[in-house]
């Protein structure tokens, strides 16, 4: 489609995606990625700017040699080259999604009503969550040494563990220290703070969640 191309033009081979279907946790990984590849303080402009969208990559830096560092929600596709893959829990992308379109006023109906539509995947433009997740999961097992699977449930749990892996996958090395640095800057709290920074937070709710593993528990 032209919307396909236009995301899609002056892509390069060397372009490494940060991909993940919506509300599993890519914010949070590109503030730590951010972290770790500059060795700067992390705010959602830099970030924005350092680690853009799909669409938006255009003037985005060179974060390891010659490669750009790229966000996209968007399912598997051709244009896709080496990648980290970001899967989390389906009952608690929904749960987070639901939570976000009420905030934006986007979905007025009840909770099933959502989920319903969200199998259909009829609640945004990124199409049904299995048909995704299968998308990426399928490119893995073609190319396992150019897309990376990292499950949010590990990155929550094991983070400092999960960085290393992904630092190693990126072909760059970075101490321990500043692995705990960056976790220390990316924590829940800290990412509120930075997010009312720029005014993002809407009647007093956050784009920046919980992050939890199972939250769909509490339901």
């Amino acid at each position: 489609s032209s919307l396909s191309w236009l995301y899609h033009r002056e892509l390069n081979s060397s372009d490494i995606f940060v991909a993940s279907y919506p509300r599993a946790g890519s914010t949070w990984l590109r503030f730590l990625l951010y972290e770790l590849l500059t060795e700067e303080t992390s705010s959602f402009e830099t970030v924005n700017y350092a680690i853009p969208g799909i669409g938006r990559h255009f003037a985005a830096p060179k974060l390891i040699d010659d490669s750009r560092l790229i966000q996209t929600h968007e399912p598997h596709c051709k244009e896709y080259g080496r990648a980290i893959y970001l899967v989390r829990d389906v009952r608690d992308v929904v749960i987070s999604e639901f939570h976000l379109q009420q905030l934006w006023r986007l979905y007025d109906r009840t909770f099933q009503n959502f989920v319903d539509d969200f199998l259909a995947g009829q609640v945004n433009r990124y199409g049904c969550w299995v048909n995704h997740t299968n998308s990426w999961l399928n490119a893995r097992d073609s190319a396992p040494d150019r897309i990376l699977m990292i499950r949010f449930d590990e990155l929550r749990q094991s983070t400092h563990v999960t960085l290393a892996d992904i630092m190693a996958f990126l072909g760059t090395t970075v101490g321990d220290a500043q692995i705990e640095q960056a976790i220390a800057h990316s924590t829940t709290t800290k990412m509120r703070e930075k997010e009312k920074a720029i005014n993002f937070a809407a009647a007093n709710q956050n784009f920046v969640r919980e992050g939890q593993v199972g939250g769909w528990h509490d339901l």
